[in-house]
């Protein structure tokens, strides 16, 4: 039976359609993904879903009930749309409280969810001196505190660092293994991948795909070839009959620490007046508005951008002179999925004309599918600098997933493999190969219902390194 369903779901704004009919049944012991561009309508569905706001037609039920008509919805739906409902002169344990008591819950609990998203020694803190990755996590405190069936995210992992991305996958993982629905809405599928079971696709407010996070991905190759001669290449293989495509490199030092511009100034004449302070054609502007997909926002006051398009301004204007190194802070941040495979593949191209590009991002998912090499810090000083494909070398984990978890591993420990309960029903064998753990589970009776090998990833050698270094992530 779906805990969740939409049914027909339709919203309009005057005329314009945020959400165009929508079907969709989730079930539980799930975490699914809500995702699409900016303007899909993703938030609107999660409003509509949680009461916010009504539907034009259609309806959005939670265990067949619109969200109003739940008795106790604090203990049946925990959401967290947008962490800033906070007031900043309160204590993160006084704001829990007001809530807790609003909803006759015992204040013990307070304390137990605010240990459980790691804000305990953050308790007596006022709430205006946290960090945004603090707020995201007082905000999931506060959607737990009635121990909810159903969990309601809107980019949950806005301003974690690795180890809260690390944290937050682990733990909404395990919600759903306990039998409870998990629904996350996010920008980043490259940790997206790492987190769901299944994924909803909306696109101009429409569904496009609803499939398990499997399915969806089968018999989906790529092969990147780095070559002098690419052009030859890709005539070669098209010879053969094979789909090819160059991605063409755009042909002194280029800065975006902090994406700002003048509010009431247009991106043209924002990009224009850097270009005249610097010597550089006023022509280039609207060359670099191009090559950033902000043309059609050329006229348009940047006080009115959203934090995508400002972080493709700000991009824009480290373009300008044609730099031959380029220096990124959190380029991602903002930009939707099509914006952050767009500066992925840019990024490369980029680096592969000769130029070198160093960007600094707490998003290691998406880090390590971009970069060549990595340099890492902890405590302000260096921890390690190699090339990616070095520091994952030589590690390996499996993966089982089995009713007989705990079994499991007291098997594995036995014939001297290192393993650990990731979650009730997820064993993790580090240093194995995959056949190693099969005749273990084999010898013993035990049932697995999933077996997967995989090499380190960076996030994992991110952890060890600072860990190990420090004692914790810093």
């Amino acid at each position: 039976m779906s805990v969740i369903a939409l049914d027909g779901l339709t919203k309009r704004f005057g005329d314009i359609v945020a959400v165009d009919d929508l079907t969709v049944q989730l079930g539980r012991g799930r975490v699914i993904g809500l995702l699409g561009p900016n303007g899909a309508g993703k938030t609107t569905t999660l409003r509509l879903l949680l009461g916010l706001v009504a539907p034009t037609s259609g309806s959005a039920t939670i265990d067949g009930q619109p969200y109003r008509a739940l008795d106790e919805p604090i203990r049946r739906v925990g959401a967290v749309l947008e962490a800033t409902s906070f007031h900043p002169g309160r204590r993160a344990r006084d704001h829990l409280r007001v809530l807790a008591t609003t909803a006759g819950i015992a204040d013990q609990r307070v304390d137990e969810v605010l240990a459980e998203v790691g804000l305990e020694r953050a308790a007596r803190r006022r709430v205006g001196g946290f960090s945004l990755g603090m707020r995201q996590r007082l905000g999931l405190a506060a959607a737990l505190l009635g121990d909810p069936d159903v969990l309601v995210l809107d980019e949950p992992t806005n301003g974690l660092d690795p180890e809260g991305i690390h944290w937050l996958r682990d733990f909404l993982r395990a919600y759903a293994a306990s039998g409870r629905t998990v629904l996350v809405s996010s920008h980043l599928l490259a940790e997206v991948a790492q987190t769901v079971d299944e994924v909803v696709v909306l696109t101009g407010g429409r569904l496009v795909a609803h499939a398990p996070l499997s399915e969806l991905l089968r018999g989906r190759t790529v092969v990147r070839i780095r070559t002098p001669d690419a052009a030859a290449l890709r005539a070669a293989l098209d010879a053969r009959g094979i789909h090819a495509e160059l991605r063409d490199p755009v042909t002194r030092i280029g800065v975006m620490l902090e994406a700002a511009s003048h509010p009431a100034r247009t991106a043209r004449n924002h990009l224009r007046v850097l270009a005249t302070e610097s010597g550089i054609p006023a022509s280039r502007a609207d060359e670099m508005l191009e090559l950033v997909d902000l043309g059609d926002a050329a006229r348009r006051r940047s006080g009115g951008f959203s934090l995508g398009m400002t972080q493709r301004l700000g991009l824009a204007a480290a373009l300008l002179g044609d730099p031959r190194i380029l220096v990124l802070d959190e380029p991602a941040n903002g930009l939707d999925p099509e914006g952050i495979r767009w500066l992925r593949d840019f990024l490369r191209a980029y680096a592969a004309s000769g130029r070198t590009v160093l960007v600094s991002s707490h998003l290691l998912a998406e880090v390590a599918q971009t970069v060549d090499e990595v340099v890492v810090l902890t405590g302000g000083r260096l921890v390690a600098h190699a090339p990616l494909s070095e520091l994952l070398r030589g590690r390996t984990v499996v993966r089982v997933r089995t009713p007989d978890a705990a079994a499991l591993r007291t098997a594995l420990d036995a014939r001297g493999i290192h393993a650990e309960l990731s979650t009730a029903d997820l064993v993790l064998a580090h240093g194995a190969t995959s056949e190693a753990v099969g005749r273990a589970i084999a010898a013993t009776g035990l049932v697995a219902y999933e077996i997967s090998q995989q090499h380190r990833d960076l996030e994992q050698a991110f952890l060890d390194l600072t860990t190990t270094t420090t004692g914790a992530p810093q």
